[in-house]
């Protein structure tokens, strides 16, 4: 038992003390070296909190579990956390640049094994469906087919929920795992809308089980914010909204506002929800701007749900890139009037570097840097100037998004309009 008052760090290194020194006690016995490596991987949460490196200490807990196993593969426990600590390497390998697929596809090898032998136990199942959908959505997002990991992961959360209906852990995954398959159906060009409702359910159950599960939601609010953004149209389509999508896109739109507000009112300092309310005030904007109508009531809305977001997470990239797709916005809106888009083509461009800073390979971030210039070529030219080098400029951040992921559709609408703005027709 640990002395009451400590903080993270030093019940972390108690706990690590303990841990080696019944390793050392007791050498070779299985449980003490499993018991280290679960404290190893406290050690690299606590580092990764802190924005240190966290693979020290979450490759020594995988050496010595490597070394149970090699003295008995059948120690369950020892799998288990080996599919811990490799997920928690992926995804710091993830968020920092490197490719992750090595570390996610050997946690994936660890529970699928024990899932295997106990189909009845839900948490290797749980975590199974967790990391596929995470291996899935990364290889989405670098331009690469995820094949059937989303179905799977689905399917590993289904098992769990035949098993424990009342699981709000085991419904947010599907959730999450049917979101990231909409995703899917978009890049492939297919209806997301079966996806949608499926995610958008089982939030929805997640959260008639626990009416304050904060993350369910935000996740819900995201659905129904994706769900809105589809309705809009592709990227690069300026049409109004039909008619006969109106309703629907209100009701999404209604019930995307709503679910983040529930959330920011559980929890005032929950980043993601403030993060959400800018998301769908933007698509809103958007809506406005497409009808004809002043987005700059949603506008003004979006940034300042998006100022709270930034004072609870400054380093988080995505929300410097929102606040940059508002400017832009903004920017398209007064391409069309006398007072010209320069002010917040500016605001844009310096709200998306900082997002890139934050994180070189965001490629939805890159490509809105290439939109910017589009803009600025086309400003440049209603005012009788040399577009050159900001077509250039274009080119050059729209290719490195595409070296990324190069079926992005954001990205082929983008490339559509840089070719146009370079017919001879566009004059100078």
């Amino acid at each position: 038992r640990l002395p009451r008052g400590l903080d993270a760090a030093a019940s972390v290194a108690a706990s690590l003390a303990f841990a080696r020194r019944a390793v050392a006690l007791g050498p070779g016995e299985p449980q003490p070296l499993n018991r280290l490596a679960l404290a190893l991987i406290d050690d690299g949460d606590l580092r990764r909190r802190r924005g240190e490196d966290p693979r020290p200490p979450l490759r020594e807990a995988l050496r010595g579990l490597e070394e149970l196993l090699r003295r008995d593969p059948s120690w369950v426990d020892a799998h288990l956390t080996v599919g811990v600590a490799s997920s928690r390497i992926a995804d710091w390998e993830r968020d920092h640049g490197i490719d992750p697929v090595a570390s996610f596809e050997r946690a994936i090898a660890s529970y699928e094994r024990i899932a295997g032998v106990y189909p009845r136990w839900t948490v290797p199942h749980s975590n199974l469906g967790a990391v596929r959908t995470d291996l899935g959505r990364y290889l989405l997002e670098h331009g690469r087919d995820p094949g059937t990991l989303l179905d799977r992961a689905a399917e590993s959360q289904r098992r769990c929920l035949a098993v424990n209906p009342r699981s709000r852990r085991a419904h947010n995954n599907l959730g999450w795992a049917l979101r990231v398959a909409a995703d899917a159906a978009r890049v492939r060009g297919d209806d997301p809308t079966e996806a949608l409702d499926g995610s958008a359910a089982a939030f929805r159950a997640a959260i008639d089980l626990d009416p304050r599960h904060t993350l369910a939601w935000v996740n819900l609010g995201e659905v129904e914010r994706t769900r809105a953004e589809h309705l809009l149209g592709p990227p690069g389509d300026d049409a109004p909204l039909a008619p006969e999508k109106r309703s629907a896109f209100d009701r999404a739109a209604e019930e995307s506002r709503g679910a983040f507000r529930r959330a920011a009112e559980l929890d005032p300092k929950y980043a993601d929800a403030w993060y959400g309310l800018g998301e769908i005030g933007r698509v809103v904007a958007e809506r406005f701007l497409r009808d004809g109508s002043d987005p700059g009531a949603a506008a003004a809305d979006a940034l300042r749900s998006l100022g709270q977001a930034l004072k609870l997470n400054p380093d988080w990239a995505g929300i410097h890139w929102e606040v940059g797709r508002v400017h832009l916005l903004l920017a398209r809106r007064r391409n069309a009037t006398d007072r010209g888009p320069s002010e917040p083509l500016a605001k844009a461009a310096a709200a998306i570097e900082k997002a890139v800073a934050l994180d070189a390979a965001f490629v939805d971030a890159l490509a809105s840097r290439g939109e910017v210039e589009l803009l600025r070529a086309r400003e440049a030219r209603a005012r009788g100037r040399d577009a050159a080098s900001a077509l250039s400029a274009a080119e050059a951040w729209i290719g490195k998004a595409e070296a990324i992921n190069p079926r992005e559709p954001y990205l082929r609408s983008l490339r559509a309009a840089l070719v146009a703005a370079r017919e001879p027709s566009h004059g100078r």
